[in-house]
């Protein structure tokens, strides 16, 4: 991501590894299934992504984070653990 951009390298460098680790703290905190500050909407969020990674260009990344939530999901269910 950092490495397409058309700025300078200290941008790049914050667009490539501060974004996804932005993503993984909101993920943590809010989407996960124990997350400490639950949002509803956050499960939309999951389940747009990958319509949202396809419209982006990335169809095998979309696929991969359906097939993801998708195991996840019935890994929960199967382990009757409220999601």
């Amino acid at each position: 991501m950092g490495r397409t951009l058309d700025a300078g390298p200290a941008v790049r460098l914050l667009a490539g590894l501060g974004a996804p680790l932005l993503i993984g703290a909101v993920w943590g905190t809010c989407c996960s299934p124990k997350a400490r500050v639950p949002l509803t909407p956050g499960r939309e969020v999951r389940r747009a992504g990958g319509l949202l990674l396809a419209l982006a260009g990335h169809p095998l990344l979309a696929l991969g984070l359906v097939v993801v939530w998708a195991v996840d999901r019935t890994m929960l269910t199967r382990a009757s653990h409220p999601a």
